[in-house]
């Protein structure tokens, strides 16, 4: 989990998220009411990827949390997800249900 958190940012979100649990924003319907863990952020990050899109594709074919390997997740990506990210100019544009909308970079 390291990798996909390192210790301050799993503080942080920890904090954030503790600090918001009663607002209905923090609740969700895998994880159950009372203080969120690290194994929490994992569920969470597995539920982003798995609803991750391109175009009208899904990103990742797998999204699988490996609890019994050290609570890993498995990811493993779509051919046309892993061609874009492969680009030094991919730009993805992330567009909220409230309107919002972001410009996303990979560098790798």
């Amino acid at each position: 989990m390291k990798c996909l958190f390192p210790k301050d940012l799993e503080e942080y979100l920890l904090n954030v998220l503790n600090a918001n649990s009663d607002i209905d924003y923090f609740s969700f319907p895998s994880i159950r009411k009372g203080t969120f863990t690290s194994d929490d952020l994992l569920q969470l990050a597995q539920r982003q990827f798995t609803d991750l899109y391109i175009e009208n594709d899904k990103c990742f074919e797998r999204v699988v949390l490996l609890n019994h390997t050290g609570n890993i997740l498995e990811l493993n990506c779509n051919k046309k997800f892993w061609i874009v990210c492969k680009s030094a100019e991919a730009e993805f544009f992330c567009s909220y249900p409230d309107g919002r909308a972001e410009i996303l970079i990979i560098e790798i």
